[in-house]
């Protein structure tokens, strides 16, 4: 009976993913059920690439949500390369936070308007829609290199490719140059007087007599520049960290 048991609970503790940073999903509001919980730690547990990290929690004891979301990912250990979902229905506020490699490829533009996708379902009562979407939404935009932002839940917005870009850019560098020539010929036209390298060749001879010539100084005007200073304090995320956030 023993052996069994402890058979059992192998197979159990094989079935669950365990995350060694903590739970991948921190539902502290109760927004899911218990079961919509375990489901989701599964899939956000299956992403190899990067870390999906949700939190729902009532308060944010007095910090900002960034400073929320980049503690709670700081004091839980998770991996370098990871994106947080930070929802709080009682503060009213949502944050996205990115780290690592999450950061370097979702802009701060790219979490806000993932963020505002996902703020519609959440007013709409559907948290676990919105919370199954958000790593497949990160996975998208770190998929797609030619996303600059995304527009809908469904499909990214594609900006103009590489190759139409430099060909708008040829466009527009010939069309200027062309224009440049035309205004020159014209300009070069409308020239009646040559300009002169003395003054004194536009006074009119005999109109003009100086009785004292002298230098005078006028005013000085000085720059001074800061010298940087060091900065001692950060989170471990440095300069490979971002994100947005707003209103519920």
């Amino acid at each position: 009976m023993k052996r069994l048991l402890i058979f059992l609970l192998a197979i159990v503790l094989l079935a669950v993913p365990v995350s060694a940073a903590g739970n991948l999903v921190n539902d502290g509001e109760g927004l899911l059920t218990y079961e919509e919980a375990a489901e989701l730690e599964q899939v956000y547990g299956s992403y190899t690439d990067f870390t999906p990290v949700m939190v729902t929690v009532d308060s944010f004891g007095g910090r900002t949500a960034e400073s929320f979301a980049g503690r709670f990912y700081d004091q839980m250990g998770y991996p370098y390369d990871g994106i947080l979902y930070l929802v709080s229905l009682a503060e009213g506020q949502w944050y996205i936070l990115t780290n690592g490699a999450c950061h370097d490829r979702i802009s701060d533009r790219d979490a806000n308007a993932m963020g505002e996708q996902l703020v519609e379902l959440l007013r709409d009562g559907d948290y676990y829609e919105a919370f199954e979407a958000f790593p497949q939404l990160a996975q998208q935009i770190m998929s797609e290199t030619s996303v600059s932002h995304y527009g809908g839940v469904d499909a990214p917005v594609a900006v103009v490719s590489k190759n139409y870009g430099k060909t708008i850019a040829i466009c527009m560098g010939v069309g200027m140059l062309i224009g440049l020539i035309a205004v020159a010929i014209m300009a070069s036209m409308m020239k009646t007087v040559r300009s002169q390298s003395g003054a004194a060749d536009y006074v009119r001879s005999g109109s003009m007599h100086l009785t004292n010539q002298r230098d005078i100084f006028l005013y000085s005007h000085v720059t001074r520049t800061p010298r940087p200073k060091s900065n001692s304090s950060g989170s471990s995320g440095g300069g490979s960290r971002g994100g947005a956030g707003g209103r519920i």
